[in-house]
């Protein structure tokens, strides 16, 4: 008996053409949102790896800022007794980065500004919401050293010497802490030696600054030698009426004196490192994170926190992935940000100054 094959029929070649259509659009979905949803985990995941790499870097600095050194006591624009305490002397005709490179200009350890320290217009003087916000900040901090000094400094500790000028006595910014305390003032000429003998040519260089914790002002170095290091206490500090000083003892550990500058150039945030005198250009640069879209900072004096908003673009190029909105956790304060191209991951750190 013979067989008849049977054909398809348009209805069921119709149906399986919409089942396979169903089935591969279905595919289709799924493939596209797996792509955008690992674009999307990739672009926020390159962001973070660089935004907690500069966090992991500035954290360090960051908690020994004004460590051994003066807070401004007078307006900005002013001589301030930080600026003062790095000012160049006739001893020390080489002042630090922050008599050189900015001098009244810095506020203290810790200078928001929007632009070069220089630049009076571009200085942040007033606080917003109780901060000084901005997009580059200045700042100094002291590196330990892991080295004590001996408890002789060749001198012995004095109250304030009398200043006979009555006119500029009476322009001099004291400091209610050091009162008529005996100590170390400025000018004062020390003989620093390690507290197992010797000097600190190998750690701090003639020219260089250092500072104790607790004495709370700067030291210039004078001259190293084999037996000893000279230095001297906030040189330039009374030519500029400011009467620095304070009481030190031995055993405390050496530590030197750097500053920077933190910007966003050409999409990186950079690091602009002041190490070697006297100072008036950075010594080298160091990029803290690639593809930053913005940087802002907000300095709170009252409450004595940083918090610095770092964002940063996704790896990724493509209109499709721009919102078009202000990025979530992007400061109302802070300028408009985004090339209309990428998404952009807005991560935010605080840091309590504790100096």
């Amino acid at each position: 008996m013979t067989m008849r094959r049977r054909a398809f029929t348009l209805t069921e070649v119709l149906l399986a053409m919409i089942v396979v259509g169903i089935v591969g659009a279905a595919l289709t979905a799924a493939l596209f949102s797996f792509l955008n949803s690992y674009n999307q985990t990739e672009d926020y995941t390159k962001a973070r790896e660089e935004i907690e790499s500069a966090f992991q870097v500035l954290s360090s600095q960051f908690s020994n800022v004004g460590l051994g050194m003066p807070n401004n006591t007078i307006a900005r624009g002013s001589m301030g007794s930080f600026v003062a305490a790095f000012a160049s002397h006739d001893d020390a005709p080489v002042g630090s980065v922050m008599s050189l490179m900015g001098g009244a200009g810095w506020g203290g350890p810790i200078t928001v500004t929007n632009g070069e320290i220089t630049d009076s217009s571009k200085w942040v003087t007033t606080l917003a919401d109780g901060c000084f916000s901005g997009k580059e900040l200045y700042y100094a901090w002291s590196i330990p050293t892991g080295v004590l000094v001996s408890s002789d400094f060749g001198a012995l500790m004095a109250k304030p010497k009398k200043i006979p000028d009555a006119a500029l006595k009476d322009e001099i910014v004291y400091m209610s802490w050091i009162s008529q305390d005996i100590g170390y003032w400025g000018g004062d000429t020390l003989q620093l030696k390690k507290n197992l003998g010797g000097g600190l040519p190998s750690l701090v260089k003639t020219g260089g600054w250092l500072t104790f914790p607790s004495f709370g002002v700067p030291i210039w170095v004078k001259s190293n030698a084999t037996e000893q290091t000279t230095a001297i206490v906030a040189p330039g500090a009374l030519k500029n009426k400011n009467y620095l000083g304070g009481v030190l003892y031995g055993f405390e550990e050496v530590h030197h004196v750097r500053a920077a500058r933190l910007r966003v150039l050409s999409g990186d945030l950079v690091q602009e490192l002041y190490e070697a005198p006297p100072q008036a250009k950075p010594s080298r640069q160091r990029v803290l994170a690639r593809g930053v879209a913005g940087a802002w900072f907000r300095f709170y004096p009252g409450e004595r926190l940083l918090t610095l908003d770092l964002a940063v673009l996704g790896v990724h190029n493509d209109s499709r992935y721009a919102s078009g909105k202000r990025p979530p956790g992007w400061p109302s304060s802070a300028p408009e940000i985004g090339d209309g191209r990428h998404r952009i991951l807005v991560e935010s750190m605080t840091w309590r100054i504790r100096n």
